[in-house]
């Protein structure tokens, strides 16, 4: 499902020169992710790839944007990750586009982004880790797994509208 979800926001960046950062946290992404990657190949006049953990890693130099996009694909664990809360929120008030992965054990930086950007994340603390439960419309006896009205399946965290406030 990530994909898909992937794919339909890149197809709605408009064509043009893009310059893309995907930052990844393990190299099991360039196969988890083959697909969405080789999308945002295809709409990007450059693609870098570079791990968070990478020393040189920067999206801003002397003030102005080096990407057009940042995609971060690394958020299961914040230590060690060479960008931080207030260098994100900068980067997307200054119209940069900043495209966030979200899974189970989604690390307390990039939830506290999302909140500051008007999303709220599901509690991780709760017994089923955050997961979104539907129990009318789920599959399979599993009420994590949804049925949606178009017969996709869906399992993913839950989410809310929070109000965004611009730095």
């Amino acid at each position: 499902m990530n994909k898909l979800a992937f794919t339909f926001v890149v197809c709605i960046l408009p064509v043009m020169t893009l310059r893309t950062l995907v930052v990844i946290d393990s190299l099991d992404t360039l196969n988890t992710h083959s697909q969405f990657l080789a999308d945002l190949q295809s709409v990007s006049s450059s693609l870098d790839m570079k791990s968070v953990s990478n020393s040189n890693l920067r999206i801003r130099f002397l003030e102005e944007r080096l990407y057009d996009l940042v995609v971060l694909l690394c958020t299961s664990d914040s230590s060690g990750h060479y960008l931080n809360q207030q260098q994100l929120l900068e980067y997307f008030d200054e119209g940069g586009n900043l495209i966030i992965a979200a899974e189970q054990g989604v690390s307390r930086l990039y939830r506290s982004v999302y909140h500051e950007m008007g999303v709220s994340l599901s509690e991780v603390s709760s017994s089923l880790g955050g997961l979104l439960v539907d129990h009318y419309n789920h599959a399979n006896d599993d009420h994590t797994l949804l049925q949606l009205s178009n017969g996709v399946l869906f399992r993913g965290l839950g989410m809310s509208n929070t109000i965004y406030q611009n730095h």
